[in-house]
């Protein structure tokens, strides 16, 4: 260890942030250490030095990576236990590592207890919370059952892609390849505001699936969507976006309507999927 000029002759002693930064290095090793991050935690304590939230949230996400959810909700309660309140990125790493774990009653129990402590869930909770859900091992009514309760408990404000995206994407994406395009289309309505290139294709592709397929709906979504922040096709849609609406003129024989979408926006620069 290299110490400052002024330290160098002296006595260091560690503080919470030396052992922050050490339990964070445990997290990026390949592979994680997860139990010399928990001796360094020990050791800290032993050692009276206060441990925060910061430190606990690095040994939680050290956990995560390790797939260990017994240990990142054992962290969890340790740290409520010693008076500290979790904030998001504390919960996300429990939920998290719950999700890899396939948890899924654990990870809804502390997305329940996450909102009850004020906590605001992020992109990372919902993406985490629909990997715990639709990795499940229950039935596809149960899934959806639960994910588009989650959206409905949602206030307006979390019912933008740019923090619920994970979710909204994922459900529609399951009633499409279920055939169950209105269900599809009413979870795709409850978006607030822009929505983004994995929601359009989600929807795009329930219309192409449809039995018979939506080409009308699927060309008025194109027509009618917000330019997609970040796409790489022509006029700003994804090529995945754009191939989807193009299979569902074409399995309805619209040729002409898929042909003047390919002159619209582009051809797409993929493979379209069959």
């Amino acid at each position: 260890m290299r110490f400052s000029r002024r330290n160098r002759y002296s006595v260091v002693f560690p503080t919470g942030v030396t052992y922050t930064n050490a339990i964070s290095i445990c997290r990026r090793c390949n592979p994680p250490d997860l139990q010399t991050a928990l001796s360094i935690l020990n050791i800290a304590t032993r050692d009276g030095v206060k441990i925060g939230l910061i430190t606990y949230s690095a040994a939680i996400w050290t956990a995560e990576r390790c797939g260990d959810y017994l240990a990142a909700i054992s962290l969890l309660d340790d740290l409520i236990e010693a008076g500290i309140v979790p904030n998001s990125v504390t919960y996300d790493g429990v939920i998290s590592a719950c999700a890899t774990g396939g948890r899924r009653v654990d990870a809804l129990r502390l997305f329940e207890d996450m909102k009850r402590d004020g906590v605001t869930p992020t992109p990372v909770t919902y993406k985490s919370l629909t990997a715990a859900v639709m990795n499940s091992n229950t039935t596809f009514e149960e899934k959806t059952s639960v994910l588009e309760q989650i959206i409905i408990n949602m206030d307006r404000s979390e019912r933008h892609v740019k923090i619920s995206g994970p979710i909204f994407e994922s459900l529609i994406r399951t009633f499409g390849t279920n055939r169950q395009y209105k269900d599809a289309r009413r979870v795709f309505n409850m978006i607030e505001g822009p929505t983004n290139a994995g929601c359009l294709s989600a929807v795009l592709y329930a219309c192409s699936a449809a039995n018979p397929s939506r080409w009308r709906d699927a060309t008025d979504i194109l027509h009618s969507s917000d330019i997609v922040a970040g796409a790489s096709g022509p006029a700003r849609i994804e090529s995945l976006a754009l191939s989807y609406a193009v299979i569902a003129c074409a399995r309805e024989n619209e040729w002409k309507e898929a042909l003047n979408l390919i002159d619209l926006y582009g051809l797409p620069n993929r493979i379209i999927p069959r």
